[in-house]
């Protein structure tokens, strides 16, 4: 019996026994937790049940959410999906990884998992690297989307807005793509700081006008674009803003249902700004297939990982033990300071 975490209802959050296998097949690997990263935006919607799929159904083949409740998300609902573990027991078919093999997985908060091989062999971690770096190689690929989708030039002037560590992670990837300013936004002192010492230029968006200060720094024109990461209203504007004429905003949150409205009467039309959502899961292609696809995006997010190209578990402001994580979300849901927040199990 594995101990998971799950949502159980609107804001209440419950480590809760999640039944497992006592015997494996022959083609699967059983791993204890290490670690695993919490996505504090996207799991505090689904806490909040304001994920778009908690009140209109996702039809997978038209690909478009309509009025059903065949297919809604429903409380409890798992959480968290980038977890990194040692392998405690194989099957007596598996060949290619070994007992005490660090492994990640795309896999929710849990202290055990019981896959099939391949998915454990997908996941190998490097022996030489910090096994808590690659809790963040979801967050990584979902950063290197973005920067792909804004088209960034050696030169590139740029804004990010919203410094969790999605924002971080593409400041340290704007820089290994050659910009030669960014911008960063967020109300956060520490976050601001985070991001400054990543060589970006850090606003705090509640005491001035971002884009007029943006602007007037850049002679009046603004940025070559912006990547939005908060999901706030607030931070869309502000990207829209900020950027010049016929800059592009670049979206990678996933936005809470009705919080966000998009403004097409004011800077969108009149700086013919273009608006491009960024989309590394739910079966989206990648924007430069078929040379790129979303194999080789997160193949590259391992290769800058194991490189030490970017080193995110840097970021880490805050460690959680996982039977106190349901204190931990309480507090979260009203918190948005820390930058990353790692849970941490009895098998690290």
């Amino acid at each position: 019996m594995a101990r998971q975490l799950f949502a159980v209802q609107e804001g209440v959050v419950e480590v809760l026994d999640h039944p497992l296998p006592s015997a494996l097949k022959a083609d699967e690997v059983r791993i204890r937790s290490m670690y695993s990263l919490v996505s504090q935006g996207t799991e505090s919607i689904t806490i909040h049940g304001r994920a778009a799929s908690f009140r209109r159904s996702w039809d997978k083949t038209l690909r478009i959410f309509h009025d059903s409740d065949i297919k809604l998300k429903k409380f409890p609902t798992e959480l968290g999906y980038s977890c990194v573990g040692k392998v405690e027991e194989i099957g007596v078919a598996v060949s290619t990884v070994k007992v005490g093999d660090t492994v990640w997985l795309d896999r929710p908060h849990a202290d055990e998992h019981v896959v099939p091989e391949d998915e454990a062999e997908s996941g190998l971690c490097s022996r030489d690297v910090d096994p808590r770096r690659y809790t963040f190689r979801v967050l990584t690929k979902v950063a290197l989307a973005g920067v792909h989708d804004a088209h960034p030039y050696l030169g590139s002037v740029a804004v990010v807005v919203g410094l969790g560590v999605v924002g971080q992670l593409t400041l340290d990837l704007l820089k290994l793509n050659g910009a030669s300013k960014v911008y960063a936004i967020d109300p956060s002192p520490r976050r601001r700081r985070a991001a400054e010492a990543r060589g970006a230029i850090a606003i705090d968006p509640s005491n001035c006008d971002v884009a007029a200060e943006i602007k007037k720094a850049e002679n009046g024109k603004g940025a070559d674009f912006a990547i939005e990461t908060s999901a706030s209203q607030a931070g869309l504007r502000t990207a829209l803003r900020s950027v010049a004429v016929g800059g592009r905003v670049v979206t990678v949150s996933t936005y809470p249902t009705g919080g966000v409205t998009l403004d097409l009467g004011e800077e969108y039309h009149r700086n013919r700004i273009e608006v491009v959502s960024s989309m590394s899961v739910n079966e989206c292609p990648h924007r430069g297939a078929p040379i790129w696809d979303i194999a080789r995006l997160l193949k590259t997010t391992r290769d800058i990982l194991d490189r030490g190209d970017i080193e995110p578990e840097q970021l880490i402001t805050r460690t959680v033990p996982f039977e106190e994580v349901p204190r931990f979300y309480k507090e979260m849901m009203g918190n948005f300071s820390d930058v990353a927040t790692l849970i941490t199990y009895q098998g690290a």
